[in-house]
């Protein structure tokens, strides 16, 4: 283009300095922006492993629940005078029972499938 009469445009060439890589500008942003990428994985795996801690803790927090009922009901038949083999069984097939009860409620939490309906129903 020889002139810019007719052209709609001034003449005036602006310079584009922002996608410049070499400017202590780009540098700086660069830094802050790695930075922020280390703080945010930090956290992650701080969230991670806090996850990893608070659902063993519920394990062994269930676990605990089941051998003190399996306890309970030992002292309950010693105390009526029941003999140890039937003592050994009665508690075992407390343990099973409650045992496939909590993988049960465990399983169903994991599987749950949520339906959602229309609130008005189409005509």
């Amino acid at each position: 283009m020889s002139s810019n009469k007719g052209s709609g445009r001034s003449g005036h060439i602006e310079k584009n300095v922002i996608g410049k890589r070499g400017s202590s500008q780009f540098y700086a942003t660069r830094q802050q922006q790695k930075q922020d990428e280390l703080v945010k994985e930090r956290l992650r795996r701080r969230e991670d492993s806090m996850r990893n801690a608070r659902s063993s803790i519920a394990k062994h927090d269930e676990l605990r629940k089941v051998s003190v009922a399996c306890a309970e009901l030992e002292e309950e038949l010693e105390s009526k005078g029941t003999s140890e083999d039937e003592i050994k069984r009665a508690v075992m097939a407390l343990r099973t029972k409650l045992t496939n009860e909590k993988e049960d409620e465990h399983d169903d939490r994991q599987n749950k499938v949520y339906s959602y309906q229309p609130r008005f129903a189409s005509k």
